[in-house]
């Protein structure tokens, strides 16, 4: 595939993220246009790269992502951008037929069940089995590719996916059986003696239908598959929703008389009064009594009431076939994301901030926070201590937001909430990162810092310092930038740890400031520290860790605003784990490294007691950490640092090969020397080798952070000042994985501020290069399991 055509692929996918990142509900004639301009260009971009020559895996990739376009475009439901996306997806899977890329064909395999879950409509058995066929195949990829949280909502699909296909089953079968009976009663009428004879056999055994058990079963059976699709997925179920149980049961059960001989088509049994009408009735009185008694404003009372109404008229409409059934469910899907869209927007007694005010600016964090917790709250079967978690910080929320307004108009009184709107800000960014838990001994001393409201964490030139000087002056901002007296990486790890948000200008000059920059972003990604990557203008990133740059313009004033915008933005927007999170295999990896770690210690008494615990809470990732804190309490001096990083967690796997990641630079003539040179000794040994690019993930950064969490040791080549070389190194020194730090000629040369008191084993240029083979093997040796 050219470069140039790879160029606009990816440049079309960046434009469908940022379209899906600003209309999330995928709607309004903004998000039309602008996917309707990606599919465009992706059916430009394939026709011209899909050639003999091409590179299958790339040209696959491209006619993916036009089948994720088109199901945006779409919203999932239109069956004619279904059907253009399932040719795309189709075309995708005849290109990785003879491929190796097995993230590849994951990925596809589950986007294109999504595809063709939904042209099934709930009915279809044939492609809900061919999108269940898929799913199954996706989650067993991942889990070989140690991708836990993909392999977790590809398994949240499987098991939503498992009881509509049961019940499509279940109402096709019930189908054939009625109209087969329908057409041998019309064959009964002017039917000779011996094709009577006939029919009555068949309809004796038609309806005994000793084959497929009890009709009244099966339609047990299918409605138990609803409900239990209710209880996993309701915003995935396409065959019923609450308020249609009783009118599809009351048909199933009809039908299935029928089939007995015990009823004819046109016998119904009247339902019962819904319990949600009654709950509407409640509603409808509440908002009437609140409008009296000037609890809420008319405009938002006629918003609400309207909705209620439409409310009112999805729940009284009639129709129990599929179809119907899967109209209603998105017409109720629909008032339910407007009525949040409303719960966003509170009646507040006083007026809107004025913009310039400190509350203006953070009224918008709260509005990003709350849209998240909203989303999050309305998740089904969320573990106890996670709902317990989110509601606790929605009402945080709504009550600082109160105070917040009710002082809008002195800036000085809301200047002393912004604190504690940092410190809320960040409770739910690690709310999103719950299931990111990962234990680790990072090659750092273990100090309890104070960690500081509204402090900003610094690394970068004279330039961005000078930036942040200004924010400290005007917003008051606590400035961590500049080492102590002592150990330079350990105090700089130490203010990392208790900054609020930390600042990384990597487009300074190449050299040790640059490779000082980039090791500090890795340790803060590790970390999972809000962060903001800054840029100058015409200077490119050395690589992409999925943060939007912020571009200084060297106009202090107004890069002083673009750093305050930044911060805004950082605080309130959720980068790391959000809704897609799962458990996954998290907690019970956690638990096998403490138990390698601690071995006998967790047998006996109180430490016994508190690991016990632990377990019990596998399931809830708030609760999980909780009891690891009480347990940690108990293990004395040696306790773990729990990480909640920006990637999901890995840990070696003790019954594989021991494996050495080599963090190296690609580029240089003696890159491929020194790589086949340790791939040699790491087989010697019995070793697996691996390094940055032989990665299987496409995500280059998340794949680098998997491959070096799953190591056993980390083999570093600092030569150079490589900037993913010191990027990578923080990765390392983050999780504490033993590690040997290599350069070539003299180490002084290669040396940056932080590794100053780290040993540096220097080796010979070619062709031997030695002193090369006896560092690795010293590292091997040591780090051996």
């Amino acid at each position: 595939m050219l470069r140039d055509l790879r160029d606009r692929r990816d440049r079309a996918f960046e434009r469908h993220e940022a379209a899906l990142s600003t209309c999330p509900n995928r709607e309004g004639d903004a998000f039309t246009r602008e996917l309707q301009a990606v599919v465009a260009e992706l059916i430009e971009v394939t026709r011209a790269a899909d050639s003999p020559s091409a590179d299958p895996v790339e040209v696959a990739k491209a006619y993916r992502w036009l089948g994720d376009a088109y199901f945006d475009l779409g919203r999932g439901t239109n069956a004619d951008a279904l059907k253009r996306g399932a040719q795309a997806y189709g075309r995708s899977e005849e290109l990785l037929a003879d491929a190796d890329a097995p993230l590849e064909r994951a990925k596809l395999d589950f986007d294109y069940g999504n595809t063709l879950r939904g042209l099934s409509g709930g009915e279809d058995v044939g492609l809900l089995e061919a999108a269940q066929e898929r799913y199954e195949r996706a989650a067993k990829a991942f889990q070989a590719l140690h991708f836990p949280d993909w392999q977790a909502t590809v398994e949240q699909q499987l098991r939503s996916v498992d009881p509509q296909l049961r019940l499509a089953r279940k109402f096709s079968e019930m189908s054939r059986g009625h109209k087969r009976l329908e057409e041998l009663q019309q064959q009964l009428k002017g039917a000779g003696p011996a094709d009577r004879e006939r029919i009555a056999r068949e309809l004796n055994e038609l309806m005994k239908r000793p084959r497929r058990g009890d009709p009244d079963s099966a339609a047990t059976d299918a409605l138990a598959a609803i409900r239990e699709q209710l209880e996993q997925h309701p915003e995935r179920m396409r065959g019923g929703d609450r308020e249609n149980l009783a009118a599809l049961e009351q048909r199933m059960r009809s039908l299935a008389k029928l089939i007995k001989g015990e009823a004819s088509v046109e016998q119904s049994t009247p339902a019962a009064p819904a319990p949600e009408q009654t709950i509407l009735h409640a509603l409808t009185a509440r908002l009437q009594g609140d409008l009296a008694d000037r609890r809420v404003s008319a405009n938002k009372a006629a918003k609400l009431g309207g909705l209620l109404e439409k409310f009112g008229a999805a729940l009284s409409e009639v129709g129990g076939d599929l179809d119907s059934l899967a109209g209603k469910v998105d017409r109720i899907r629909e008032l339910t994301r407007q009525a949040t869209d409303e719960a966003l927007r509170p009646s507040w007694r006083t007026p809107e901030p004025e913009p310039g005010r400190r509350a203006h600016r953070l009224t918008a964090i709260f509005a990003s926070l709350n849209r998240y917790l909203l989303s999050e709250a309305g998740r089904t079967m969320l573990p106890a201590q996670e709902a317990a978690s989110c509601t606790d910080l929605l009402n945080r929320s709504f009550v600082l937001e109160t105070s917040v307004r009710e002082a809008a108009s002195d800036d000085d009184r809301v200047s002393v909430m912004e604190e504690d709107v940092w410190r809320l800000a960040l409770a739910v960014q690690e709310h999103a990162r719950r299931h990111h838990l990962m234990l680790a001994h990072p090659d750092f001393a273990s100090v309890r810092v104070h960690a500081a409201a509204k402090s900003l964490f610094v690394s970068g030139d004279e330039r961005l310092q000078a930036v942040a000087e200004r924010l400290v002056q005007r917003d008051g901002l606590q400035l961590l930038g500049e080492a102590g007296r002592g150990d330079l990486a350990q105090d700089r790890w130490n203010q990392l740890c208790a900054a609020s948000l930390a600042a990384f200008d990597v487009s300074i000059s190449a050299g040790p400031g640059q490779a000082q920059v980039c090791y500090e972003l890795g340790l803060a990604l590790a970390l999972g520290k809000p962060s903001i990557v800054v840029a100058r203008r015409g200077q490119s990133l050395p690589f992409d860790v999925n943060l939007k740059p912020l571009k200084l313009t060297g106009a202090p004033e107004q890069d002083a605003n673009r750093l305050a915008d930044a911060i805004e933005h950082a605080l309130s927007t959720i980068v790391w784990g959000g809704s897609g999170g799962a458990m996954g295999d998290m907690a019970r990896d956690a638990l096998k490294w403490l138990r390698r770690r601690y071995g006998e210690r967790l047998s006996d008494g109180s430490l016994r007691i508190a690991f016990e615990m632990a377990e019990q809470q596998q399931d809830d990732a708030v609760g999980f950490r909780r009891s690891l804190e009480r347990l940690f309490g108990m293990l004395g001096a040696d306790v773990p640092t729990v990480l909640l990083s920006a990637w999901p967690p890995a840990y070696p796997h003790e019954e594989q090969l021991p494996r050495c990641f080599h963090v190296m630079p690609f580029r240089p003539k003696w890159s491929r020397p020194t790589r086949d040179l340790a791939v040699r000794t790491c087989e010697r040994r019995r070793w697996e080798y691996t390094r940055g690019d032989e990665a299987k993930a496409q995500r280059i950064i998340q794949g680098i952070w998997s491959e070096i969490a799953s190591a056993t040791a980390a083999l570093v080549d600092i030569t150079g000042h490589n900037p993913n070389v010191a990027f990578e190194l923080g990765l390392v020194h983050a999780l504490g994985r033993p590690y040997r730090v290599l350069a070539q000629g003299e180490p002084e040369q290669h040396r940056f501020p932080s590794l100053e008191k780290v040993q540096i084993h220097a080796y010979g240029v070619g062709p031997n290069f030695p002193g090369f083979v006896e560092a690795l093997e010293g590292l091997l040796a040591s780090a051996r399991p």
